[in-house]
């Protein structure tokens, strides 16, 4: 994915790329498509993979400040090293010159302002990856970049790349005998503002020696000059490691267990009883004590995760509550596990939360059956930079306060697989703000309800629903929000969106492409923001004004060609001293609307936009040929013989005009049609997606589609975890189809404790849409529901259970009643029929079968 940054003189610049797949001898091809067609190809690329160090990655095992021949820096990596990772050796000076409790993030050099750091980065160039648990020893020079490394004993300094990526005046970044310094390893770049340096990456591993580390509480604000302290970056909150606090010749090391899961190892290498100092001399104090060869052994299957492991309360920002005892960042995925002591709560008000911001972020957010995750105050802020998964019996409070409420941020999908309602939303605002398109899915068959969501994205970039969703209120800042067959219902007030002009230009951005529902509590004026962002068209809004009635009022923006009608002939309508026909064969369907509630009385503006234009039906004579004609039918009838235009039939105003309610109950799209192949209807409609666990411990999954456009097949994902998924298999899809069809795929692989499963719909053009996640567990043969599928002629519904069934034709006629787990459809018509099934314990379902 690219999005242009410059272009200018025949170059294009591109930022935030994103590559699905690695490899050599890669070209990017450019192609234009106007009339001055041409394409250009780049030069050729490649595309690796290297390891994102995060803190506790690596940790400093120990250090001498004075030998024969400069430092001794000895550290182990607790996750694999791929080539071509890079990370840095600095000395610096982090976060000084700031007041008590006021957070810079800036970094010094010795104290000096317009001083760049002394900062080595080094290049990991061997052909394979540098396994986990390997001891890196580092012989560091007095000047210049002459290092000796070694990897569990043996030199390894030709496979390091090695290159000053501090200061140019600046040399080796070594410790200081006579000044409280601290040294850091780093992965990232650096940025030299004038007076200061940032970090634009990640603080992976500490030590201070000569001094204690300075506290976030401490007021350095007056320091000045070749001061060499340091704050505790807060990665390091819980990881930081102090040497002597005196200044001179000192070496540390580590003296704890070797072997252990990483959480386990970080919680002994952060414990300071498990390790040693004592005074140096000018030789090399600590190779006898922490050779060079003696490895850690990593236990456990490595994960890009974070586990909230709520040992000590349910403060987010207590770095010892998380298994790696870092408080996350926006690059960490958080895992708030079923196994954790306390559920987790983000408060500004809780100790530490001052360090960060009093901003709790992460990448991706799983929150565990049985867990809530809790915003406690009105000022409270969390940012997923990435996905939110809330599984099943999981709790979302984001306040309990009806009037004030926190704020989450969301750039990632939204997944809640909570059968019942699990949302404390509060006076909470909810806001959606990928540069992406972003999802929105919930298993509870009401929907979730929020308090206020925001659409904070990029221009016509879209929050799709794949799930009712309702809010007190909405705001429009940016984006588009596509309903898909689901519905977004507005309680309260709905904001942001671009008034109704008589130009017919619009921004073509804030508004609902699908079902809009409003709640309608009295007489008086609801703008209805839709539109449709297929194609070129746009936001065409609506202005539904209530003379009387109460209840609910859902308006749907229907773009399409025009259909055709029964009714032969014109419709005739005066206009002062014109008269103007206007032909059924030239209707498109515009708009539908349903009330529920008491009887209204209403009038309908619409208006048009500029970009569809063409799409709106036109009279004849183009007399109107920039302006909308609303049709009507009394009660959702198809017979358009019976269609009237009522109320003012001329000019509202330039470019619209009113259609009076006069108690109809439902004004439906105009005439009935069949979708042409230019149909700008969804590509896959998928209205359901479940699994079973069948007799052999495999699975069973089924999933059903109402209408299908361009879709080539359906890719199955499965994952043991809910973290790391891989495609199991592939079936072919419908392609063009207006039916309802009905997939089955069994998984043969014996199902072990609890598996997740999502689909891939991919279209012909290569576009991926996913599906809601289900969650199976073999344990005690957990169903929700029996697998039912067709086998040639026969019926068959798979249950460690027996039902009873009732099969019946769409009208309700009986065929068959009986109590077994199969049907013969042999001497039965291929039609649609409906099956029940029952059981003692008060299941009911029912299931289309199309045969």
């Amino acid at each position: 994915m690219l999005y242009v940054s410059t272009a200018a003189n025949g170059l294009a610049s591109f930022n935030a790329v994103k590559h699905i797949a690695i490899g050599s001898g890669l070209f990017l091809k450019a192609e234009r498509n106007d009339s001055l067609d041409f394409d250009a190809w780049s030069d050729s690329f490649k595309i690796i993979n290297t390891t994102t160090l995060r803190a506790g990655d690596l940790f400093v095992i120990a250090f001498d400040n004075n030998t024969a021949i400069g430092d001794k820096i000895v550290f182990t990596n607790l996750i694999d090293i791929l080539p071509q990772t890079k990370f840095s050796l600095a000395n610096a000076c982090y976060d000084l010159k700031n007041a008590s409790n006021i957070r810079s993030n800036k970094w010094y050099c010795n104290g000096n302002d317009n001083d760049d750091i002394y900062s080595h980065e080094f290049t990991w160039n061997g052909t394979t990856s540098i396994p986990r648990g390997a001891i890196i020893c580092m012989d560091v020079p007095s000047t210049g970049l002459a290092y000796t490394l070694r990897i569990n004993g043996a030199d390894s300094s030709s496979k390091f790349l090695i290159v000053n990526d501090g200061g140019l005046t600046k040399s080796s970044p070594n410790i200081s005998t006579s000044s409280p310094d601290g040294m850091f390893i780093v992965q990232g770049t650096w940025d030299y503002a004038g007076t200061h340096a940032n970090l634009d990456g990640n603080v992976v591993a500490g030590f201070m020696t000569g001094a204690a580390w300075k506290l976030f509480s401490d007021d350095l604000s007056s320091t000045t000059g070749t001061t060499r302290l340091s704050r505790i970056p807060a990665s390091l909150e819980c990881l930081k490691v102090q040497g002597s606090t005196a200044s001179g010749n000192y070496y540390k090391y580590y003296t704890g267990t070797r072997v252990g899961t990483k959480a386990s190892l970080l919680a002994s290498l952060s414990n300071p009883a498990n390790w040693s100092n004592a005074a140096g001399d000018n030789t090399d104090n600590i190779s006898a004590l922490s050779p060079c060869n003696s490895v850690f052994t990593v236990n456990g299957i490595y994960r890009d995760t974070t586990i909230w492991a709520g040992q000590q309360d349910s403060n987010w920002f207590n770095c010892n509550n998380w298994d790696n005892l870092t408080t996350p960042d926006y690059t960490t995925n958080v895992w708030v596990k079923d196994t954790s002591v306390y559920s987790v709560s983000i408060s500004s008000n809780a100790a530490n939360a001052n360090k960060y911001g009093s901003i709790a972020n992460c990448q991706d957010l799983v929150v565990d059956s049985g867990k809530t995750f809790k915003l406690l105050t009105n000022t409270d802020t969390c940012f997923i930079h990435g996905n939110l998964w809330l599984k099943n019996g999981s709790r979302l409070n984001l306040s309990t306060n009806s009037t004030n409420g926190g704020a989450l941020f969301l750039k990632g999908q939204w997944t809640n697989n909570s059968l019942l309602d699990n949302i404390d939303e509060g006076g909470s605002s909810v806001h959606f703000m990928g540069l992406g398109e972003q999802g929105y899915s919930s298993s509870n068959a009401m929907g979730d309800s929020l308090n206020l969501v925001i659409i904070n994205k990029a221009f016509q970039n879209k929050l799709v629903l794949n799930s009712n969703l309702t809010a007190q209120s909405l705001i429009l800042n940016n984006g588009i929000v596509a309903t898909n067959s689901n519905v977004l219902s507005i309680t309260n007030t709905i904001s942001g969106y671009q008034l109704a002009n008589d130009s017919g230009n619009y921004n073509n951005n804030n508004y609902i492409q699908g079902k809009l529902k409003r709640n309608i509590p009295s007489n008086g004026n609801y703008f209805f923001p839709v539109g449709d962002s297929i194609n070129g068209e746009g936001y065409n809004p609506v202005n539904l004004s209530i003379l009387s009635g109460t209840g609910t009022a859902t308006g749907e923006f229907i773009p399409g060609d025009p259909g055709t009608c029964n009714m032969m002939g014109t419709i005739s309508f005066n206009c002062g001293a014109s008269q103007a026909f206007l032909k059924y064969t030239d209707m498109t369907s515009e708009g539908k609307w349903n009330f529920s509630g008491s009887t209204f009385n209403y009038n309908i503006q619409a208006y048009p936009n500029v970009l569809n234009v063409n799409v709106y039906p036109n009279d004849t004579n183009n007399i109107f040929s920039n302006n909308y004609r609303l049709l009507k039918t009394p009660s959702g009838t198809v017979d358009w013989s019976n269609a009237v235009l009522s109320g003012d039939s001329c000019f509202v105003s330039d470019n619209y005009y009113a259609l009076v309610g006069n108690n109809y109950l439902v004004f439906l799209n105009s005439p009935q049609q069949v979708e042409p192949e230019n149909s700008t209807a969804l590509p896959v409609q998928l209205t359901r997606f479940a699994g079973s666990v069948l007799e052999d411990n495999s699975a069973a999954l089924v999933w059903e589609t109402v209408s299908e456009r361009n879709s080539h097949y359906f890719e199955i994902m499965k994952s043991t975890n809910g973290f790391d998924y891989r495609a199991i298999g592939k079936l072919t899809a419908e392609g063009f189809s207006n039916d309802w069809h009905q997939y089955n795929f069994i998984d043969a692989e014996p199902l072990q404790a609890v598996q997740y499963y999502f689909l891939n719909q991919v279209d012909f053009d290569g576009t991926i849409a996913k599906s809601n996640v289900i969650s199976l567990n073999a344990v005690g043969k957990n169903r929700q529901e029996p697998y039912v599928y067709l086998e040639g002629n026969l019926l068959l519904f798979d249950s460690n259970k027996r039902y009873d069934f009732v099969l019946t034709d769409m009208s309700g006629k009986i065929f068959l009643k009986n109590f077994s787990n199969k049907i013969d459809l042999s001497d039965y018509a291929h039609q649609i029929y409906l099956l029940k099934l029952t059981d003692k314990n008060g299941y009911n379902k029912q299931f289309k079968i199309v045969y």
